[in-house]
Formats: structure tokens, sequence, C-alpha cells
């Protein structure tokens, strides 16, 4: 305990400025997180949004589940165990510092979503006092609307233009939770109540059985091939880190996004190092039927006018499968899935030539995943059969030394590999018709300073939607990040591209390949302890080969200022940017309220702010506003001679309430 104690006042210096930093960590993290993510923005905010109310204990995972983010490598989670089993259970998350491997850079990462249960006596004492007490409960309220001169006219809506959701849910920490949502979009009717609802009830470790949910969840099951819902950064700035997904199981859905989850009943038990999982969910699709056939099911939730609504709820889908998983120590695990898909009514063939996508009722689905960590060395991958396609996903990671880190994934998904729950790596919404080689490196050029890069060649092999010849692209970015300096801080990335596009010359429509040159960059400076300016550019410029073809480019430059006070919060930014067209779009990370971080894409011509006020009243009530304020422009043709510029001006404001009790 001595020994513990010194080492704790050694680093106890650095206390101030990690709870200075963390809360700009978490948003870069959130940042990283969504730049990579195919999932929905919304689902990974608040998957991010859970872990800040519910930090990780690191006494207890000893970070077996930071590593299953991708946040710590394979070697730093050794390290970890090691201190925890030389010295006993962490006193504070900033002894982190004294674990081998562990350095200031890696705490002010992941320092906002973890926690140790002995932290002080004082602390030990108040988590066990509220853990008897009752649950612990939020109810959120979320307003908004927007004003938009060039929308579609709301002449024909049902509803009004206001947006609205609702949200109650509560959780007992690791016992049990609980989860009601209900949202309107724009245009929609209430009049016999919410157009969306979602409900859950969660219980976890009674006997064997791990966790037991009722209602809507999500399934994190192998790499993702037939069902994923977790938050793998992917390609970004990160080339090593978060690439490999782990099998985290049910995942209670809490999102306003109405596609994308499971409802039904799902299990978790576990016997020794045996973990069996069974699901079953049914649920009614939005789906336009013609003849007794679908032919398409429409995954925007809308239901604004009568011919969205004569769409809503009339497909049922049934959804059932088990998965199973054995672990061999912390050196090896192998998982088993197999499920069944089926659908009320046949899915009709597609309208285009050449092009496969999934028809029939049925669909009989089985995987095969493992992880194997041997000799410093990740290896991780996953074989999926779904009808008559199949997938495989192999990858792995290896770390030399303390500076330098290397990964590597290959993919080959068929073109009649169909699934609807799929969220793998790649460069699609769900893995199919893609083959590639990815590979990244990451260098630590020294305490502070850290360079990535990575390359990825892949392909998608057989005709899609509007594409009538396979695709060949190539994929390079090199990023550096310093972080050494107290007041500022920058990151640098640049990424190059080779495409296929398809054009159309003299009536004649033909593929033609581009190049597109990418440059971020963003400085963020700390004038004051509560205030940060961070300030962001973004460059695009796309080259034709032909001749003929002009080369376009696109430009962004912005400025972000964060101030804090007491308990009043303030952000405000201001972006403007100048894009030749749709192919140079610019993406920049927006704030907004609770749970509505997200990224905006920009295009055609104009400026934009955005503000973000917030403030907590007590301990138990929280107010947000946001509200931001675009002029853009957009060229459109008006004949085959002239064009016209024209601009538009667009108001969206939000509101949201926080209650906890």
């Amino acid at each position: 305990m001595l020994l513990k104690g010194c080492l704790l006042l050694r680093f106890i210096g650095f206390s101030g400025l990690l709870l200075w930093m963390n809360t700009g960590y978490a948003q870069v993290l959130a940042e990283e997180v969504l730049q990579g993510q195919w999932l929905n923005n919304e689902q990974s905010v608040e998957m991010m949004m859970e872990l800040l109310e519910d930090p990780i204990d690191l006494n207890q995972t000893k970070g077996e589940i930071l590593r299953e983010l991708g946040w710590i490598t394979l070697t730093q989670q050794k390290a970890l165990q090691q201190h925890i089993e030389q010295y006993g259970v962490l006193l504070s998350v900033y002894e982190l510092q004294a674990v081998q491997g562990w350095d200031l850079e890696t705490v002010k990462r992941v320092a906002p979503y973890i926690s140790t249960s002995k932290e002080s006596l004082r602390q030990h004492w108040k988590e066990k006092w509220r853990q008897l007490q009752s649950m612990q409960h939020e109810l959120q309220w979320r307003w908004g609307r927007s004003w938009d001169k060039e929308e579609e006219s709301s002449e024909s809506f049902l509803g009004s233009l206001d947006r609205m959701a609702f949200r109650l849910k509560g959780r007992k920490a690791g016992q049990c939770s609980y989860g009601v949502s209900m949202e309107k979009d724009a245009g929609e009717a209430v009049d016999k109540g919410p157009d969306f609802w979602s409900a859950n009830v969660t219980v976890h470790k009674v006997g064997s059985l791990k966790t037991l949910t009722l209602g809507d969840y999500r399934l994190q099951l192998g790499q993702g091939l037939l069902s994923g819902a977790s938050y793998f950064i992917g390609k970004g700035m990160e080339s090593v880190l978060g690439l490999q997904q782990y099998s985290r199981g049910i995942r209670p859905y809490h999102s306003m996004s109405e596609t994308g989850f499971l409802r039904g009943v799902a299990a978790a038990f576990q016997w020794g190092n045996c973990r069996v999982l069974p699901f079953v969910s049914s649920r009614r699709k939005d789906a336009v039927i013609i003849d007794g056939q679908v032919v398409s099911m429409p995954s925007a939730g809308l239901h604004r006018t009568l011919k969205e609504l004569a769409y809503k709820d009339r497909l049922m889908e049934r959804y059932a499968g088990v998965y199973t998983d054995w672990r061999w120590r912390d050196i090896l695990k192998i998982g088993i899935t197999t499920a069944n898909l089926a659908y009320s009514l046949p899915i009709q063939s597609s309208g285009s030539k050449g092009v496969i996508r999934f028809t029939g009722r049925k669909s009989q689905q089985y995987a095969l995943d493992f992880h194997l960590d041997c000799f410093g060395i990740q290896s991780f991958g996953e074989v999926a059969r779904v009808g008559a396609g199949n997938a495989v996903l192999l990858g792995g990671q290896w770390g030399l030394g303390k500076k330098l880190a290397l990964s590597w994934v290959y993919r080959y998904y068929a073109k009649n590999f169909h699934v609807v729950y799929g969220s793998a790596f790649g460069t699609g919404a769900t893995p199919s018709n893609e083959k590639g080689l990815y590979t990244g490196i990451s260098i630590k050029l020294s305490k502070y300073c850290q360079l990535t890069s990575y390359m990825d060649l892949f392909s998608r092999p057989w005709l899609r939607y509007g594409v009538y010849k396979p695709q060949y692209f190539s994929d390079f970015s090199l990023g550096i990040r310093n972080r050494k300096k107290r007041f500022w801080t920058y990151q640098c990335r640049y990424r190059w591209q080779q495409k296929e596009a398809v054009v159309d010359q003299y009536g004649q429509r033909g593929y033609q390949p581009f190049f597109k040159h990418s440059i971020k960059a963003d400085i963020e400076w700390f004038p004051l302890k509560n205030c940060k300016v961070r300030m962001l550019s973004r460059y695009s410029y796309t080259v034709y080969p032909d001749r003929y073809q002009e080369s376009k480019e696109g430009v962004a430059l912005g400025v972000r200022i964060d101030w804090t006070y007491k308990m009043f919060k303030a952000s405000a930014d201001y972006v403007f940017f100048d894009t030749d067209d749709y192919e140079n779009r610019l993406y920049l990370y927006q704030k907004g309220v609770r749970y509505s971080n997200r990224y905006t894409a920009l295009y055609g011509e104009g400026y934009k702010w955005n503000y973000v006020f917030s403030y907590k009243w007590r301990s138990w009530l929280s107010m947000y506003l946001q509200g931001n304020y675009w002029i853009y422009g957009r060229m459109i043709k008006v004949n085959t001679a002239s064009n016209r510029f024209i601009f538009s001006k667009k108001l969206d404001l939000n509101a949201q309430l926080i209650c906890t009790f």
C-alpha cells in the first residue's frame, strides 16, 4: 500500500491537467468514431454517451473492454493486468501513468470513459450507497424545427413541421436497465400517437444468465458480417487500432432511428468459458408492394404524406438464431452463429439488368469467427455464408515495441452475399460485392507526436445500381498528430484516392478514372483554462486525366470556440465553404444538443453558423439550445446553353431538457 501511495503522489500533479483535457479528448474520440463509422451517427453517439454515464471499471475488466473498443493495444492491456497483479487494485485513474506502456497521451484519450471502484475511501462508500439506492432515471424531451425556403412544399404533409422526441430510461449499474423512446419527424401527424416508439427492459447477472433483454435491441457478433452493433473507428486518422470488432453480444436499443434494430427477446448464458446467446425478433417494416411482391423497402422512416403512410408496416420480418462462443484463457476465442431470416412476402428481383440483390422470402445464415492472441500478434477473422453467397474477413495487428505498430485486413464479400444487419469493415453500408486489402502503420515519433498511414486497395467486382462494369479503387492516407504543448495541439491528414466515375460523352455512357486529393488540418488552442479555440480547414481537389474534363476542387475554413463558466457552457462555430460539385463535398463535425452530434456534408457555396448553449441547474436538470443558420448556393441547369446560381437560406433550431432523478 505504501508503494502504491508513492506512485499515486508521484503523478498526482498531472491530475488538474487531465481533468481540464478530459472533455476535449472525449470530443476528439467521438469525432474519430463518427468519421469512420458506417452505423447511424445517432446510434454511435448514444453508445459513447452511455460509456460517459457509466464508465468502465478497470479493476474489474482489467482493460479488456478498452481493447475490445480498439482504444488500447494488447501490450497495454497485458501491462495493466500485470500492474494490478503486482501492486493490487488501482486507487485512481491517474495511476495509469505508472503502468508500463501507458503514456500521458493514452491516459488522456481513455480517461473520460474509465473509472476505478476505489479511487478513494469516500468515493468507494459513496458508490456502494448509490448502488443500494433506487435506480437512476433520466427523462429527455427534444424539439426541433427547420425553415428552408427551397424545401418541399409542406401543404401535402399530414402534420406540422416540428420535430419532437421523448425518452425515459433508467439503470442500476450492473443489475438492470429500461428505456422508452417516442419520436415524430417533421411533417408527420400525431393524431394516433407517435409515429415511432421503442422500448426495452434488460436484466444482468442472475446466476448463469448474463444478460436478458426484452424489447428492442441490437447484436454485435463476431466481426459484424451477419450482425454488427459496435462503434469501431474504421478507416481514419487511427490506422491500427479500431479495425477489429468483438462479440459484445446484446446491446439495448435507445436510438431514435427507425431502422437497424431487432424487436423481441435475446438472452446470454455463461457456463464457464462457454457463452450461448439465443435471440428471436419479429417486427414490421415499411415496404412498397406490387402484385404481392416487395419492390423496395424504404429506410428513411418518414411518414409525412398519404403515399408514405401507405408503405408503413406492410412487411413482417422474423429473425432468429443462436450464437455460441468458447474462450481459452485470453489467447483464443471461437464463435459460431446460425440464424434464419424470413419475410411474410417475397422480395422481387432488381429491375436493373445484371444487378444482384436478395430475392425470395427466406435466408439461412451461418458464420464462424475467431480471435487469437499469440506472440504479440492479434489475429481475428470471420467466415460467413448467407444463401449461396460467401464472405471472408481476416485481419491482424502487430505491435513492434512501443513505437511501431502494423495492421492488415483482407475482405472478400461475394456479389450474392446479402445481409440486413451486417456492419463489417469495408467501404459500403453493408458487406457485399467488395474485395480488398488494407494495410496500416503507426509510428510514435516522440512522446507526444504520432505518424499514421494506411493503404487500401479494393474493388467492386460486380455491377451495382447505376454502374455497369467492375470498379477498382485505391485509398492512401498519411497523418500526423502532435499534442506536446499544454496550450495548443494540432493534427494534419493527407488523403489520396483513385476512383472511377460514370460519365456521358457524345450520347454514350463511359467510365472515367479520376484522382482525388484531400487535406484536413485542425489546430486547437487553449488561451484560458475554461476556453478552447479550434481552427478547422478542409481542402479537396479532383483531377480528371481527360483533357476535356475540367478539374474540380472544394475548400472549407472554420473556427470553433468552446467556453465554460461554472454550470454554463457555450460553443460557437463559423464555417465558409466553396465546392465545385458533390464529389468534392467536405465533412465537418457539428456539435448539437445531447446525443445529436454528427458529421455534416458541405457542398455548393456558402456560410454556416452554429451555436450551442447548455446550462445545468442544480444536479437534476440540464437545458440545451442549438441553432444553426445556413446561407448556401448551388448551380442549376436552366437549359443546354446557360446555368443559374441560386442562393438559399436555412434556419434550424433544437431545444432539449434532461431531467435526472
